[in-house]
């Protein structure tokens, strides 16, 4: 045998196996390669710059106060009544079952009272977590520190994303984005794994999943995304890569597949089924909330699911102002049938698409269907109990968005002055400084009431809730003007002005019957009023409302004041507020029998009102009887 002259040349006479092996022992005194220390670096600087970039787009949050819902969440009110015990024995806001974001807002309350820009750094912390998750998500699942960073670039700058992060009381989505991504990165992280490391991924994904769904009940729906992960990312590990990255199975490589056992991801669905079944289980016991009747005909429930379809899919691609501020869909319902059309079209064309990617790219099918069912919850096909549409309700869509859209921009390829990746480039900034911009932008919205709802009413003239809104604060400051015109175009819209069927609530009767008749009213009563309560104490508090701006405004507004508290009076005979404001208004004509008939009803729902005592002691002076000794 020929001598060995040195270490290399006997490094190329050994065995194949043990070449790599000693060669990284020869390179590095730790075993590892260059280019795994700088993948390791970049791996590191990308999470970090995903994290920095959606801190710095959201810093100007942290100049608005509580907005909104939040004066409910921070007084303890929303959150089952304050309490510790509250925030798992209540309800969340009257609708919905949500301990964990009720637990938030205890701590908040217990760590920095009164302070609204700590808590609005916990929902800005909470998105860039998100954002976090994302990245390492799209780095698992492809392998591709450009699709990583892309993807969670364009989630940190994603518009949908607004009220969730920028409005404290969007935490329930921003933590619900949070947990569900690091859900979907578990998963994924579990069927590319083998053994032990397979164990911690999937029992970090069940972990991460029950926070999720007690969180906000929206994660339920991805349930089936479990099942389907082994099916579209099983069998694609590189076994001697250490960092982790994957590389697609092909038929040219097939020493890359590693096929599953037959059921193994309905095997892994089982503790995900166990964390269903026990927020169930807790929720129906602890009383959550029953989901709300069909308030519509089918066809006509059908109809408007097809265009929150649409419009949640215009927010997702083509995210703008007037998108952003939608909080129900008349300005969809102005463009009909095409809304109707895309709507039924996106669901038409889906089954297409799954066979196509089936075939083709299961990993991008994985994603879609993410985006799909985090989707169907609030899309209208169940009864919404409480507004049809909302922007923050995308949220968690986004993430399984930004991963495929990242893939396909990184994709576009061309020959222009000598560099392909230009076109790529270029479309992926193009893309996130639209995103920065129109979130930039719609930030300043959520500073306050008057700043939110006003731009809610101008860019959607149809969202009661922020004529309700405005018309409150009106009636706080005094301004009865304001306050009136805001709960007259209230209820010119639920009664339908404009259609084909309008109903005069101007007239008490045709007002009580339009409630009665027409389940157009009724049904856009209770989307805007809430599964809890009735529609007829809805509409007997903005009645009254009505009737005392306009006895504010006085002069011929305040002769009309009357037929406001008489319509509400035909729902509550016994309402205090509405027989008050009419006994004040028949003891200024003059009718002080009439005023002391109604100020009594008053007296007997209030008995403590002090107003109405000395109206009361008014009416019966004004009859010659003595004042009682109250």
């Amino acid at each position: 045998m020929k001598k060995v002259r040195n270490a290399n040349d006997w490094l190329q006479r050994s065995p194949e196996p043990r070449r790599p092996l000693l060669l990284r022992a020869l390179r590095s005194g730790t075993g590892m390669r260059p280019a795994d220390s700088t993948r390791a670096f970049g791996v590191a600087a990308g999470a970090a710059s995903t994290a920095l970039i959606s801190l710095v787009v959201y810093v100007g949050s942290l100049r608005g106060g509580y907005v909104w819902d939040d004066w409910g969440l921070m007084d303890g009110s929303a959150i089952g009544g304050g309490s510790l015990k509250g925030c798992f024995t209540g309800a969340f806001l009257s609708h919905y079952y949500r301990p964990l974001v009720s637990l938030s807002f205890y701590m908040d309350r217990w760590l920095w009272p009164d302070s609204p820009a700590a808590s609005h750094w916990v929902n800005i912390v909470a998105h860039a977590a998100c954002a976090m998750a994302v990245f390492g998500m799209a780095l698992t699942a492809f392998g591709r520190l450009s699709v990583a960073l892309a993807a969670g670039l364009l989630f940190a700058v994603h518009p949908a994303h607004v009220g969730a992060t920028a409005w404290i009381g969007g935490r329930t989505d921003a933590l619900g984005a949070l947990w569900t991504a690091l859900f979907a990165w578990g998963l994924i992280v579990a069927v590319r794994s083998r053994g032990d490391r397979r164990t911690l991924a999937l029992a970090g994904s069940v972990l991460a999943y029950a926070l999720a769904v007690f969180t906000k009940e929206q994660s339920l729906a991805l349930l089936p995304l479990v099942p389907l992960a082994f099916a579209c990312f099983a069998g694609t590990t590189r076994p001697d890569d250490e960092a982790g990255a994957v590389s697609r199975p092909s038929r040219a490589n097939p020493s890359m597949l590693r096929p599953e056992l037959p059921g193994t991801g309905w095997y892994a669905l089982g503790p995900y089924v166990v964390v269903t079944a026990l927020f169930l289980a807790m929720g129906i016991y602890l009383g959550m909330p029953k989901p709300p009747g069909l308030w519509v005909p089918l066809s006509e429930h059908l109809s408007r699911a097809a265009e929150t379809v649409a419009a949640y899919a215009a927010l997702l691609l083509l995210p703008n102002q007037t998108l952003m501020h939608l909080f129900s869909l008349d300005r969809i319902m102005e463009l009909r049938p095409w809304p109707m059309a895309l709507g039924i079209g996106v669901a038409l064309a889906l089954p297409a698409v799954y066979v196509r990617l089936w075939r083709t790219d299961r990993a991008a099918l994985w994603f879609i269907t993410f985006v799909v069912l985090a989707l169907v919850p609030v899309s209208g096909l169940l009864p919404m109990p409480f507004i049809l549409f909302a922007p923050y309700r995308s949220s968690v869509a986004v993430i399984g968005l930004c991963v495929p859209l990242a893939r396909w921009l990184l994709s576009l390829r061309a020959s222009l002055w000598g560099m392909s990746h230009l076109p790529a480039v270029a479309a992926l900034c193009a893309v996130a400084g639209w995103y920065t911009a129109q979130t930039i932008r719609g930030i300043e919205t959520w500073h306050s009431d008057e700043s939110l709802f006003t731009a809610m009413v101008a860019y959607d003239p149809g969202a009661l809730v922020g004529h309700f809104m405005l018309a409150r604060t009106a009636v706080d400051e005094g301004r009865d003007r304001d306050a009136a015109r805001h709960l007259e175009r209230m209820l010119d819209r639920l009664y339908g002005s404009g259609t084909a069927r309008t109903w005069d609530w101007r007239n008490p009767n045709l007002a009580v019957e339009g409630l009665r008749r027409d389940w157009r009213v009724y049904a856009r009563v209770m989307q805007n009023r809430g599964a809890v309560g009735d529609a007829e104490d809805y509409l007997t508090l903005l009645f009254v409302h009505l009737g005392y701006s306009r006895i504010g405004m006085g002069g011929a507004a305040a002769n009309t004041a009357d037929r406001a508290f008489e319509t509400a009076l035909r729902w509550r005979p016994a309402d205090p507020d509405a027989n008050r404001g009419l006994g004040w208004i028949y003891l200024q004509a003059g009718r002080y029998s009439d005023a002391e008939r109604h100020l009594r009803a008053s007296l007997a729902a209030a008995p403590d009102n002090a107003d109405t005592m000395r109206l009361l002691t008014q009416a019966l002076q004004g009859q010659g009887q003595s004042a009682p000794n109250w």
